[in-house]
């Protein structure tokens, strides 16, 4: 079978079952239809423990344990294309309060777009389609030199778009996409970064990578990624080049700075069933020589590559910024971001993640810890997982092995209790074919982990599946933490929700989504 085998979502989703009716286990979420799920009436459905959208079934599970206490989900919103992407925040209307955005899709159907909801209650305020799956999550930038905000994502087959946040209105379109971007050599774009203003034109240039080219079969060779710089003001094409192995590249970039001032790009290639390293180049090199001049500082150690984004943290405490990677082949290590040299290895050699490490503070001594997971099987077949606990300077604090569940998203760390350490949030899925999961009841369950012991708790216990890391954020500026999360749900399509804690905004929230606080995978100094 032909599958995209980096990007997780398999080609059962372009079969998922229709609606039929379910009994429903009562929340007091408010679910919206927003498109292609449900009649839309300009309404809102409210939860009154029936079904109320025409037989689908909005089971919003029940809470098995609590730890913070949960509170309630102000809304939910349902939709027929895949939550791949991961949430991003953003003020997108004027009342005060920070909205949503998030790509969505169906790889196999060719459907895709972007859309932005209220995080007051859900509404979806503006959505922009695309002709493919938006499989990246929604970066800041700035475009075009006004005050207002503007973010760019990306998908598959060249999808790439540059957005005003408040209007969803089009700065630019990348071009080719679809059979003629293929043709040309471009494929999927996934998370990119602002690299500020290069040419003074008043807009950010931005980088991404491209590549992996679905419809060849696993094992299969590829065309090669490029690594991409573009114009802000209108998408071109402001340097590019090739993966210096001529492999296929499925990793975000992020960037850091050295003591020297120079900043530092770090990019991965290879996939899931093809070999591939991990790189890094300046950013002065690259532009003025592509990347010949890239090392790889990461070699794989069997057929995978390096497909999660590293997550950077001053670990040694001189000042610059460490690289800490999971590969997909197992290896977990952290890399002295001045020499290259590697601070520890704690590897998982024949396990497997797409999972990025997070930034964790475990202790009070100040110095970042670092928080992993892998997956025990081979992709799709994943049935268990391993977690692992590092100090910054590579002790292992804690590893546990979890049977039957799967933790495809990377974990989150926040100080969710007021003791002054971070809990881990987990969400995980019951392990077992991944394409087989989409036919059958999975229930699906958000844990919540304590670095005194590393007792594990549940959260909430629900149906469905997870693909796209959740977001833990105060939306509405209350002092209150708020979860945003999006899941898949047997014969009812994706969801997107929002739940409320009864837990108090820490000092710092240390990696509460997809690539950290910053958005661009740094931690806090």
């Amino acid at each position: 079978m032909k599958q995209s085998v980096a990007l997780t979502i398999c080609a059962a989703l372009c079969a998922c079952p229709g609606p039929t009716t379910e009994p429903v286990h009562k929340d007091t979420a408010v679910t919206i239809d927003a498109g292609n799920l449900a009649p839309i009436d300009g309404g809102t459905f409210a939860d009154t423990g029936a079904s109320t959208d025409v037989g689908l079934s909005f089971d919003a599970g029940g809470i098995v344990d609590t730890g913070p206490e949960i509170v309630t989900g102000p809304w939910e919103v349902a939709r027929r294309q895949a939550m791949v992407s991961s949430p991003r925040a953003f003020h997108v209307d004027d009342d005060g309060v920070l909205d949503v955005v998030i790509g969505r899709g169906v790889e196999f159907d060719s459907v895709g777009g972007v859309d932005a909801f209220s995080g007051a209650d859900g509404e979806l305020l503006w959505s922009v389609d695309g002709d493919q799956e938006m499989v990246g999550t929604a970066s800041p930038a700035e475009l075009d030199g006004d005050e207002g905000q503007e973010l760019v994502i990306g998908g598959r087959d060249g999808e790439l778009h540059a957005l005003d946040v408040e209007t969803g209105d089009h700065i630019w379109r990348w071009s080719p996409y679809g059979q003629d971007g293929k043709d040309a050599g471009w494929f999927n774009f996934y998370t990119c970064q602002s690299l500020g203003d290069l040419n003074d034109d008043l807009a950010d240039e931005i980088l991404c990578a491209n590549g992996g080219d679905s419809a060849i079969d696993p094992f299969q060779p590829r065309p090669p990624g490029h690594l991409t710089i573009l114009s802000g003001a209108d998408g071109s094409i402001y340097r590019s080049a090739t993966m210096p192995d001529e492999a296929e590249t499925y990793m975000s970039p992020v960037v850091f700075h050295r003591a020297d001032g120079g900043l530092v790009i770090v990019f991965g290639s290879g996939g899931e069933t093809l070999p591939g390293s991990l790189w890094w180049i300046t950013l002065t090199q690259f532009l003025n020589d592509g990347l010949t001049q890239a090392q790889e500082i990461v070699v794989p150690a069997n057929y995978r590559g390096a497909i999660a984004p590293p997550s950077l943290a001053d670990l040694n405490g001189d000042g610059t910024d460490d690289v800490v990677v999971t590969f997909f082949d197992g290896q977990f290590l952290a890399i002295d971001g001045e020499t290259g040299e590697s601070l520890w290895r704690l590897d998982e050699l024949g396990m497997e993640t797409q999972a990025s490490p997070a930034i964790c503070h475990f202790d009070q001594d100040g110095v970042p810890d670092v928080f992993a997971s892998f997956a025990r099987g081979n992709f799709p077949d994943w049935r268990g997982t391993v977690l692992k606990a590092v100090s910054s300077s590579g002790e292992l604090l804690h590893r546990e092995e979890l049977e039957d569940l799967v933790i495809i998203s990377t974990p989150l760390c926040m100080d969710l209790d007021g003791d002054g350490l971070d809990e881990v949030f987990l969400s995980a899925n019951t392990g077992q074919q991944l394409e087989g999961g989409f036919g059958v009841p999975m229930p699906h369950f958000l844990f919540i982990m304590d670095p005194t012991d590393w007792s594990r708790r549940t959260w909430l216990e629900q149906q469905g599946m997870t693909f796209s890391t959740p977001m833990i954020i105060d939306l509405d500026g209350d002092g209150q933490l708020e979860l945003i999360s999006a899941r898949y749900q047997r014969q009812a399509g994706w969801r997107l929700a929002r739940r409320d804690f009864e837990a108090v905004v820490p000092p710092q929230l240390t990696w509460p989504g997809y690539l950290g606080p910053l958005l661009n995978g740094r931690a806090y100094r």
